[in-house]
């Protein structure tokens, strides 16, 4: 249930702010965690390199 109230954070942060934004960066940072402590490791860190790329 979590995790689609965090997908849909990021929907809409990336519709309204765009994909570089911190805001939306922070959602998208949020969701690779929840996977992570979910065990969906793959998904997580998939995220999470995403998310660092697009800090850089």
């Amino acid at each position: 249930m979590a995790s689609s109230y965090y997908r849909e954070a990021l929907k809409r942060r990336l519709t309204s702010l765009g994909e570089d934004h911190p805001d939306t960066l922070l959602s998208q940072s949020n969701l690779a965690y929840l996977h992570l402590k979910k065990g969906e490791v793959d998904t997580g860190l998939q995220l999470c390199r995403r998310t660092l790329v697009q800090r850089e």
